[in-house]
């Protein structure tokens, strides 16, 4: 088959799962990586004549993007803060919103070296990308899943970071076992009414363990997370990723824990997506 007659096929089988534009994407994106060619080439060699091996493996990948598979877990890889990370149905895909969060921090801490941790780390992205930022800084990540701590490490040897991984559920902490300068944390925000607002892709096949909350305990997590470094009794500065939501209500109850110099901070799209806070003893 020519990678014309490909293409053709490629927009057929998905029109009714993405727009023309999220479909031209996936194409390039999927037969760059698999063709081993760039745009450019592929755009140019509309009449490549797909060696069998390769069609085959470009179908089978088109029948898994029809079922709203996300091309991130069927290519095994993504990219994020001009990294690459191993990615699978264990660990949610890392978002620009979330590159947009480690830039802030890398902001206000590029020449200092904090102790950090980054709680529910899935594949983590936050805490190699911290650590690649700031060398002299002494990482620490946890998360529940074991699977998801597995592909951290992973990605942590595949990035050349040396990250302490730790498996636990934060909610039955009574305090971290050392103290620390940084918490970071994009937990489990998305209530579970919400679900009728997210595409297939998302709902279908990343963890939902790693993306919901109840509807009666939205802020749990933050409020959980807040305590702990409240408790550690020491100057810590805490940043989020937050629904957009709760950004007032989530400042309120900060205030209310001790915390001050509270931020909350707009991304790409002009929602309330991230917030600092300090607490000083």
């Amino acid at each position: 088959m020519k990678l014309a007659q490909f293409k053709s096929e490629f927009f057929l089988q998905l029109k009714h799962n993405y727009s023309k534009d999220e479909i031209r994407n996936l194409f390039f994106w999927l037969t760059e990586t698999r063709l081993k060619k760039t745009k450019i080439e592929l755009l140019r060699e509309s009449n490549l004549n797909i060696k069998n091996e390769n069609l085959n493996s470009l179908q089978k990948d088109l029948k898994r993007l029809k079922n709203n598979e996300p091309i991130q877990y069927i290519l095994g890889t993504t990219e994020f803060c001009d990294m690459e990370f191993k990615v699978n149905p264990s660990v949610l895909i890392p978002r620009p919103e979330t590159e947009e969060l480690i830039e802030w921090i890398s902001e206000i801490h590029q020449n200092n070296s904090p102790h950090i941790l980054d709680i529910g780390t899935g594949s983590g992205c936050i805490a190699i990308a911290l650590a690649k930022k700031n060398k002299n800084a002494q990482v620490t990540a946890l998360d529940v899943s074991e699977d998801a701590l597995k592909t951290a490490a992973e990605n942590a040897q595949l990035n050349q970071t040396n990250i302490k991984f730790i498996q636990t559920n934060i909610l039955n902490m009574e305090a971290f076992q050392k103290p620390y300068d940084l918490v970071v944390s994009n937990p489990p925000y998305v209530l579970e009414n919400e679900k009728t607002l997210m595409k297939p892709n998302v709902l279908d096949h990343e963890p939902a363990v790693a993306l919901f909350v109840q509807q009666n305990t939205p802020l749990l997590f933050y409020h959980k997370i807040a305590q702990l470094v409240a408790h550690q009794n020491k100057k810590c500065e805490l940043f989020f990723e937050i629904n957009e939501q709760y950004g007032e209500q989530l400042t309120e109850d900060l205030k209310e824990m001790g915390f001050s110099a509270i931020e909350l901070k707009k991304d790409f799209l002009g929602k309330d997506r991230m917030m600092r806070a300090i607490f000083k003893i």
